[in-house]
């Protein structure tokens, strides 16, 4: 997985700050080009409320709707001159946030932290001093990784039933050879047919199985439909295919895999099953490529998402993948009875 290139994610950000031609250097200097400090990782999409349009008359209105919306909040609580404390308005905005449940990140001019009202001493603070950091280089830098920080902590462990997935138009763009060929761990594999595994992954498996070979943790599994089902045949029909060619296409990539992975022995399980699922799946250590069962299309021609261990989703496609093995291995024949409808082979058994 650290050898694909993962589009990066995006978070909204609200910049509380007063209304005062004062602050505009540290905004426009300094927070305005965050996304330069954020290590490619993340992507902050800004908002100051003086600085766009307002869709609401109230500006009350406008400044809680953008932090409802926001993922986090950059809030300036420098000390007013005249009164020495922070902005009242800027105050309220923090106290809202946090009733929201939204993380804040506080910043101010040098010796901010000296005069904190009492609800906020003992915050981190990232102070600014235009005298010592006149472009404001060091204090962006520090305010950089914080938000990192934030988002790594904080943001992300909050987005409950909000995950952001990576999407591919075709299967052979979504990354499987290099996180198959990284795995620690698991390799499963829930298809219809092993054919695309046979022609463009069998390799990786090959390399990952012979990498992790003193490894007893790391195993690969295989669901796929049996040739001889009548599963087989309403997916043929559903594909527009030749009956007879579909099965054979099934017949002649499971002989393959199983010919080219018996040397590894009880490393590899291959378990055929007579039931269609909805949802085709390769687990890899504690990543998803998922994709749907589409009629009229190869799963390989369908779009493909990628779930990484970020999303937390992991073990509802385990419990599937787990759920359809264990059916399968029940339906396999006791001694004495005819040959079945499923057939189940397990390597180095």
């Amino acid at each position: 997985m650290n050898n694909i290139a993962m589009p990066v994610r995006e978070f909204d950000c609200f910049v509380s700050m007063p209304f005062n031609s004062e602050f505009d250097f540290v905004y426009d200097e300094s927070i305005s080009k965050i996304n330069l400090f954020l290590e490619n990782k993340y992507i902050l999409h800004l908002t100051r409320l003086d600085k766009q349009a307002y869709s609401r008359r109230k500006i009350e209105d406008n400044v809680l709707r953008n932090i409802d919306l926001c993922d986090l909040l950059i809030a300036d609580i420098s000390a007013h001159q005249a009164t020495n404390l922070p902005n009242v308005s800027v105050m309220h905005e923090i106290g809202y946030a946090t009733g929201r449940k939204r993380p804040f990140i506080l910043i101010g001019k040098k010796g901010t932290h000296d005069g904190l009202p009492a609800n906020l001493k003992g915050s981190l603070i990232i102070e600014y001093d235009r005298l010592t950091d006149p472009v404001l280089q060091d204090f962006t830098t520090q305010l950089g990784k914080q938000v990192i920080s934030v988002i790594d902590e904080q943001v992300l462990s909050s987005l409950h039933g909000e995950h952001m997935v990576h999407c591919f138009e075709e299967r052979p763009h979504a990354g499987l050879v290099q996180l198959i060929e990284n795995a620690t761990h698991r390799v499963y594999i829930l298809t219809t047919n092993l054919n695309y595994t046979n022609n463009f992954l069998k390799l990786a498996i090959t390399n990952a199985l012979t990498k992790n070979l003193k490894n007893p943790r790391f195993k690969v599994e295989m669901l796929t439909m049996d040739p001889e089902s009548d599963v087989a045949n309403a997916r043929a029909i559903q594909l527009g295919t030749n009956i007879r060619q579909y099965r054979d296409e099934l017949r002649s990539s499971l002989d393959a895999i199983k010919t080219d992975l018996d040397s590894f022995g009880a490393k590899v399980q291959i378990i055929t099953y007579t039931t269609l699922p909805t949802q085709m799946a390769f687990i890899i250590d504690d990543a998803v490529i998922t994709c749907v069962v589409s009629f009229g299309l190869q799963g390989r021609e369908s779009v493909h998402f990628l779930l990484d261990k970020t999303t937390g989703m992991i073990s509802q496609f385990l419990e599937h993948f787990r759920a359809i093995k264990t059916l399968s291995m029940a339906q396999q024949p006791t001694h004495g009875q005819s040959s079945p409808s499923v057939s189940h082979v397990s390597l180095g058994v």
